[in-house]
């Protein structure tokens, strides 16, 4: 008897269909993390400064 398919004959499901556990923490990844946080501060930063500059033209 031939089982059904869903046209992908070749596919496995992945890990035998079960849920998948958690990913293990790789190494470098906190230099990508520390990256973005230094700019989103600096973005912050900036936008503070605008906003400021706007708002008291006189001071600059």
């Amino acid at each position: 008897m031939k089982e059904a398919h869903d046209g992908r004959s070749s596919l496995r499901a992945a890990h035998g269909g079960c849920v998948r556990s958690a990913r293990t923490r790789r190494k470098g990844s906190g230099a990508a993390v520390n990256a973005n946080l230094a700019g989103l501060v600096i973005a912050c930063a900036l936008a503070v400064f605008l906003v400021f500059a706007l708002l008291f033209p006189e001071k600059f």
